[in-house]
C-alpha cells in the first residue's frame, strides 16, 4: 500500500510540470490631476504618471517609486531607460532623463524664445525621438525632437498629444487649422539628400492617443467616447462598441492588436477595458476575477497605458471619496516550471522503489 502511494506521488510530480502565478494589481496611490496621461515601457515593468506620492518620478515593478529631483515624467521609452518631463530642471524647461547614465538632456525649444511651455508626450522605443507640443503667444505647435534634443516644427496643433512610433519614423497629431488627423513620416529625400517629414491627412476631427511600433496603426477618439483605429492600407474604422453604449481608445500594443481604454456600461459608469478583434471589449475587473483576484472594493475606470504584449496596464480607478487613483495591473498568468530538484527527488524515489522490489523478490 505504501509503495503504491509513493509511486502515485512520483507520478503526480511527473504529470505536473508547471504551476501558475495569478494576475496581480498594485495600488499606486492618488493622482495629482484629472487630465490623466500614463505611459509604460514595452515590457510593462516601468510606468509614469501624475503620481501624488512623494518622491514618485516614476515607478518600476522591482524598485517601486523612484525619485529624480522631485520631477514628474510624462513619457517613458519602450526600453524603460529614457524619460521625458515638461518641468524645469537645472534651468532647462523640458528635458530627457537617462536612468542608465543618470544624466539630464535639455530640449531645445522650437521657438527659442517666448516659450510658454514645452510638453513631451511620447518617446520612441530607444528614447532618441520625442513627440510633444510647445506653446507661445499665438498658439501651440506640434514638434518632434531628435537624439540631440533639436526640434522640427510640424505646424500648429490643437492642444492634444503628439504620438511618435516605437521606431521613431512616424508621428501622429491633430492639426489646428484643418482639424485633420495628420500622419508625418520621416523619409530620406533623394533629391535634397536630407531627411524630411512628409505629411498626409487622414480624417477630420480625429484625435490620436497612441500609435503602433511601426506607425502602421493609430488609435484615438473622434469625441471622448467614439473610438477609432486607422490602419495603413485600410483607413479609419470605428471600434465596435459590442454590448456597451460608448467606448474610448487610449493606448495600443506595439503590434496594434490590442487597445486599452474604457467603456460606458448599462448604468452609465465608466469601466476600464481592453479590446481585440477576437474577444471584443473585456472589462479589466472581469479578467482579474477570472484569474482569482478579488476586485470587490475596486472600481477601475480607464486603461491609459498598455505593454507591448498587452499583459501589463496603467489604469485609473476611484478610491475613497471618489478620488482618482492609479494602479499597475499584471494580467499574465505566468507558467512557472517545477524546479529540477523535484525531478531529481522523483527519480530517486523511483530508484528506491526498484531496489525495494528486487530485494523483496
Amino acid at each position: 500500500m505504501k509503495k503504491s502511494c509513493l509511486l502515485g506521488a512520483v507520478l503526480l510530480f511527473a504529470g505536473s510540470t508547471t504551476s501558475l502565478m495569478a494576475a496581480q494589481i498594485v495600488p499606486l496611490g492618488g493622482l495629482q490631476t484629472t487630465a490623466i496621461r500614463m505611459d509604460i515601457s514595452g515590457d510593462g515593468q516601468t510606468l509614469v504618471g501624475p503620481f501624488s506620492a512623494p518622491n514618485s518620478s516614476y515607478w518600476t515593478s522591482s524598485l517601486g517609486f523612484v525619485d529624480v529631483s522631485g520631477k514628474k515624467f510624462r513619457a517613458v521609452s519602450g526600453d524603460g531607460t529614457v524619460f521625458a518631463s515638461s518641468a524645469t530642471l537645472n534651468g532647462f524647461q523640458g528635458f530627457r532623463y537617462s536612468s542608465t547614465t543618470n544624466t539630464i538632456e535639455p530640449l531645445t525649444p522650437i521657438f527659442g524664445v517666448n516659450t510658454l511651455g514645452l510638453r513631451p508626450d511620447s518617446l520612441s522605443y530607444d528614447g532618441s525621438v520625442m513627440g510633444g507640443t510647445e506653446s507661445r503667444n499665438g498658439g501651440t505647435h506640434a514638434g518632434v525632437w531628435d537624439s540631440d534634443g533639436m526640434p522640427t516644427d510640424l505646424g500648429r496643433t490643437a492642444n492634444f498629444d503628439v504620438e511618435v512610433s516605437g521606431d521613431g519614423l512616424v508621428v501622429a497629431h491633430r492639426d489646428y487649422s484643418s482639424g485633420q488627423l495628420e500622419r508625418n513620416v520621416h523619409v530620406y529625400n533623394e533629391e535634397t539628400f536630407a531627411w524630411e517629414w512628409q505629411t498626409s491627412q487622414l480624417g477630420f476631427g480625429y484625435v490620436p492617443t497612441d500609435i503602433s511600433f511601426d506607425g502602421s496603426i493609430i488609435v484615438g477618439n473622434l469625441t471622448h467616447y467614439d473610438a477609432f483605429r486607422w490602419t495603413d492600407g485600410i483607413g479609419i474604422e470605428s471600434i465596435p462598441t459590442g454590448i456597451f453604449s460608448d467606448v474610448a481608445a487610449n493606448a495600443v500594443t506595439g503590434d496594434g492588436s490590442t487597445i486599452g481604454g474604457a467603456v460606458l456600461d448599462g448604468q452609465g459608469d465608466i469601466r476600464a477595458a481592453i479590446w481585440n478583434e477576437t474577444d471584443g471589449w473585456q472589462l479589466i475587473e472581469d479578467l482579474l476575477n477570472a484569474q482569482g483576484v478579488d476586485t470587490t472594493n475596486l472600481f477601475l475606470q480607464e486603461v491609459f497605458a498598455i505593454s507591448d504584449d498587452g499583459n501589463y496596464l496603467g489604469v485609473t480607478g476611484l478610491g475613497a471619496g471618489s478620488a482618482i487613483e492609479g494602479y499597475w495591473i499584471d494580467l499574465s498568468a505566468t507558467a512557472v516550471p517545477i524546479p529540477a530538484a523535484v525531478w531529481l527527488f522523483g527519480s530517486g524515489l523511483l530508484g528506491l522503489i526498484g531496489i525495494a522490489r528486487r530485494k523483496a523478490a
